[in-house]
């Protein structure tokens, strides 16, 4: 099986931070599912097409959009504006029956506004790796909706953002994404617990994500 990551992250019409935080990742080993709610606007499929260009060689077979293999970049035909959950559960889907995604390790859900440091994916894969054991992990994040505010991740309500877990793709997949309402972000970090415990997932210490 593969160790790379996959963001799956709904879009619709902003620029997108997430791509170039994944560009400059320290370790490679990532993926992206970029989904646009509706048909995205000709500037947004110029600016993703350009910039994977930049960062990669495309592949055989590669989605033609895009150069960097990488790299997918979708669209639905309508927009549904469900909290972007509906991409969610299409990203699952996609990820359940097609080869390319066969052998993906793990899989965040998170949008294409979020920023991640540079260090997080090779300091998941390091976590995880070694202990499979381990379900999902979480680490801190800053929320700037207003203001800058740290937000020290715990496994509650309102204390912790979807976008701040990194879960095995086995229990992404199994939970799947059935949730629509604003609170969808809670429920899937909620059922991941009932069904393998707080134990098994792991906290990592350090901020790691700017949620805008």
């Amino acid at each position: 099986m593969s160790q790379d990551v996959l963001f799956i992250a709904p879009i619709y019409q902003y620029y997108p931070i997430l791509l170039h935080a994944l560009i400059s990742q320290q370790c490679k080993s990532w993926r992206l599912l970029l989904i646009h709610d509706g048909p995205p606007p000709e500037w947004l499929r110029d600016h993703v097409k350009h910039t994977s260009m930049r960062s990669g060689t495309a592949a055989e077979g590669a989605h033609p959009v895009v150069a960097d293999s990488r790299i997918d970049f979708r669209w639905s035909d309508t927009r549904a504006n469900e909290f972007g959950h509906n991409l969610r559960e299409w990203g699952i889907n996609i990820v359940k029956s097609e080869e390319q995604y066969k052998d993906i390790g793990y899989i965040v859900h998170t949008n294409a506004d979020n920023y991640y440091a540079p260090g997080l994916v090779g300091t998941v894969l390091k976590r995880m790796i070694p202990n499979d054991s381990i379900m999902a992990v979480y680490f801190d994040c800053i929320h700037n909706y207003h203001k800058w505010l740290l937000l020290k991740s715990k496994l509650k309500f309102c204390k912790i953002d979807l976008g701040c877990v990194v879960y095995r793709a086995s229990v992404a997949i199994k939970a799947g994404f059935p949730w629509r309402n604003h609170g969808g972000d809670w429920a899937l970090i909620e059922h991941v617990i009932e069904k393998h415990g707080k134990d098994n997932i792991r906290k990592i210490p350090g901020v790691f994500l700017v949620h805008n």
